[in-house]
Formats: C-alpha cells, sequence, structure tokens
C-alpha cells in the first residue's frame, strides 16, 4: 500500500511522481479538486504500481547486498572490508572528485563559486545557493562519477542562470550533453542512495 500526497500550486500542470516504495506525490494547480486529484491517481494507477514495484524490487536488492557486506563505491559495488572507515573515506573521495570537477569547470564555464560543502541531505543532490555557495549531498558517492560530474554542472550553471529556464538547460547541455540520461539515472536510485545514506553515514 502506498501513501498519497497532494500539493496544492500555482503551475498550471499537473505532475505525478514516486518517491519510493510507499510515497506518491501529485502536483496540482490550486484549481483542481478532490475528484480531480482521483481522476488523475486512477487513469495512472498501473504506472503508479510499476514504480513502486521498481522500487521494491531495488530496495530487495539492496538489503540483500547489505546482508552481504558489500558496499556502493561511485556506482560499483564494493566489499565492505575495503574499507577501514567507511563514512570517512566515501566522504573524503567524493569530496575531492567534487573540488576537482569544479575547479576545471569553473574554468571552462567562466564562473567562480563561493564555499563547497557536503552534507547528510536526502531531498537534494546538489544545491546553489544566492551567494553561489555549493552545497552537495553525500549520497553521490554512491552514484557513478558521470553522475556527479552532471551535478556540478548542474548547479554551476545556476551561477549564471537562477531558474531552469531554457537557457540554464542549453547551458548544462552545453557541457553535459548526456544531462537528461544521468539525471533520469540518478532519480531511479534516489530511494537506494537514501538508504544507503541512512547506513553509511549514521
Amino acid at each position: 500500500m502506498f501513501e498519497i500526497t497532494i500539493i496544492k500550486r500555482t503551475k498550471r500542470t499537473a505532475r505525478l511522481s514516486v518517491k519510493d516504495s510507499q510515497n506518491v506525490i501529485l502536483s496540482v494547480p490550486k484549481s483542481y479538486t478532490k475528484a480531480h486529484c482521483t481522476q488523475i491517481i486512477e487513469q495512472n494507477r498501473a504506472w503508479i504500481e510499476s514504480q513502486i514495484q521498481k522500487f521494491q524490487q531495488q530496495e530487495a536488492h539492496f538489503h540483500s547486498l547489505r546482508e552481504n557486506g558489500r558496499i556502493l563505491y561511485f556506482g560499483e559495488w564494493r566489499q565492505k572490508g575495503e574499507f577501514a572507515n567507511p563514512a570517512k573515506e566515501l566522504k573524503s573521495a567524493l569530496e575531492s572528485f567534487l573540488y576537482a570537477e569544479c575547479e576545471n569547470l569553473t574554468k571552462l564555464m567562466g564562473v567562480e563559486f563561493g564555499k563547497l560543502k557536503t552534507k547528510k541531505a536526502k531531498s537534494y543532490f546538489g544545491l546553489c545557493t544566492h551567494k553561489n555557495d555549493l552545497s552537495f549531498s553525500l549520497m553521490l558517492c554512491f552514484a557513478p562519477r558521470e553522475c556527479v560530474r552532471y551535478v556540478v554542472v548542474h548547479e554551476l550553471a545556476h551561477i549564471t542562470h537562477k531558474n531552469h529556464s531554457k537557457a540554464f538547460w542549453n547551458l548544462v547541455g552545453e557541457f553535459c550533453a548526456e544531462y537528461k540520461f544521468l539525471r533520469a539515472t540518478l532519480r531511479q536510485n534516489a530511494s537506494l542512495y537514501k538508504n544507503l545514506l541512512k547506513e553509511v553515514f549514521a
């Protein structure tokens, strides 16, 4: 059984998303009634159930690997025994990669950022503040490096465009041609990364 959260916003279109095996989010215009929302859910029930099944399979796979003492390191499952201190070593590896990518990409993109931090964030992979400080989730240490690089490009692009306009996505695409695929990969694995975040960085 899954829980449905309905969020009413000023946007003109409805958006349905499955966050994990138990949570479904429906964002709708403020004018939508309960009947409208119910209709959207029923029309998309088969899709919702298929997405939930994928999450359930992913979670079962995660628990199986965890029981076998394995850990995900930049998209590759490794034996936990390879790390003396998994949390410290994964955090250090991620930060080194982030700094290297930021140093290279800022030169290419012609931008400058303020501070760079990593946090135990579950609600985002990357964040760029109005002061151009960058914050990245430790979940990224589990993602393939090309996905991490996409997030860096995404946040650095926000220094130029503080929105998700066409100009913003054009800039992202200029420095990360496969951004749509990489973005989808991160979303598909978000539930797994959240579970690992709790497991490794408890």
